[in-house]
C-alpha cells in the first residue's frame, strides 16, 4: 500500500514539474525551446523571408528568360526559320521552372534547431567544420540561391551529419524494434511489396543496407541523448519534428526517411506502475 502510495506521489510530481516546464515554455513568440536558448519566431521568419524573397528573385530571371526563348522560336517559326517542336520545347522548358518556394518555416525551425544539437554532437566527437562548405552545389539541389542563410545551415548541418557519422565507431547490432520502425516507415511510403512480413523484411535485409542503418541508429542515438537534458520545446504549429539521419536514395523519387531522432520532450507523462 506504501508503495502504490509512493508511486502515485512520483507520478503527481512529475506531472506538475511537466506542466510546469511546459508553462514556462509556451511563449507564441517562440519557435522553439533549447536548453536556455530560444529560436524565435521572428528569427524564423527572417530566414524564411530571406529564402522568399531570393526565390522569387531568382524565378523572376528564369522565367524572364525561358518566355524569351518561347517568343523568340515563335518569331523563328513566324519566318520560317524553325519549327512548332522547337516552340514546344521551349513551351516545356517555361513550364518546368519551379514557382513554389522549396522549403516551409517549419524547415527553417528545424535547419536552425539541427544546427545547435549537431554542434553538441560535434563536440563530443571533435568534429569540426572545414573551411570551404560547396554551398552552391547545396544550393542548386535545395533549390535557393547558395547565398541564403537556409541554405548555409542546411550545407553545414549535412556536412556535420556526416563528419560525425564517420566518427561513430562500433554501431551495435540492429535491435528488432529499430528494424520494426524501418519496416513502418518504409510500409507507410508503400516502398515494400505488399504482403511482406517483417520477419521476411528482416531476415532478407541486404547487408550494405543494414550497415547504413546501423549508422543510421547510431546518430540517431547520439542526437538523442544529446537533446535529452536540453528539454527541446517545439511549438505546436512546427510539430512534429525530427531529424532524419538515414534516408534511402531513389532513383526520380524522393529519398526515403527510414531512421530519424524525434524532438521534442514535452509528450505525455510516462504511466507508472502503481499496481
Amino acid at each position: 500500500m506504501q508503495r502504490t502510495r509512493r508511486l502515485a506521489s512520483m507520478a503527481v510530481v512529475a506531472s506538475l514539474a511537466i506542466a510546469g516546464l511546459s508553462a514556462c515554455r509556451s511563449d507564441p513568440a517562440v519557435a522553439a525551446y533549447i536548453g536556455d536558448s530560444t529560436i524565435s519566431e521572428r528569427q524564423v521568419e527572417r530566414v524564411w523571408d530571406e529564402a522568399r524573397k531570393a526565390f522569387d528573385a531568382e524565378t523572376g530571371k528564369q522565367v524572364a528568360a525561358a518566355q524569351a526563348a518561347v517568343d523568340d522560336a515563335k518569331r523563328k517559326v513566324a519566318a520560317g526559320q524553325g519549327t512548332e517542336a522547337d516552340v514546344q520545347a521551349a513551351d516545356e522548358a517555361l513550364a518546368q521552372i519551379p514557382r513554389t518556394l522549396p522549403i516551409t518555416r517549419t524547415d527553417v525551425v528545424s535547419a536552425l534547431l539541427s544546427r545547435k544539437l549537431f554542434d553538441q554532437v560535434a563536440q563530443r566527437h571533435s568534429v569540426t567544420l572545414p573551411a570551404e562548405l560547396a554551398y552552391d552545389r547545396a544550393g542548386a539541389a535545395v533549390g535557393l540561391p547558395a547565398s541564403t542563410e537556409y541554405v548555409r545551415l542546411y550545407t553545414q548541418n549535412a556536412v556535420l551529419q556526416y563528419l560525425v557519422s564517420q566518427s561513430i565507431t562500433g554501431a551495435a547490432t540492429l535491435s528488432d524494434k529499430d528494424l520494426k520502425d524501418v519496416f513502418r516507415r518504409a510500409g507507410e511510403k508503400q516502398a515494400i511489396q505488399p504482403g511482406t512480413t517483417f520477419e521476411s523484411f528482416r531476415d532478407g535485409l541486404n547487408p550494405q543496407l543494414a550497415e547504413e542503418l546501423k549508422t543510421g541508429v547510431a546518430l540517431r542515438d547520439e542526437l538523442t541523448s544529446a537533446a535529452e537534458p536540453l528539454h527541446i520545446t517545439i511549438n505546436p504549429r512546427y510539430r512534429p519534428m525530427e531529424i532524419v539521419t538515414y534516408a534511402y536514395p531513389r532513383q526520380n523519387a524522393p529519398a526515403l526517411d527510414l531512421v530519424g531522432a524525434a524532438l521534442d520532450d514535452q509528450a505525455t507523462l510516462p504511466v507508472l506502475d502503481v499496481s
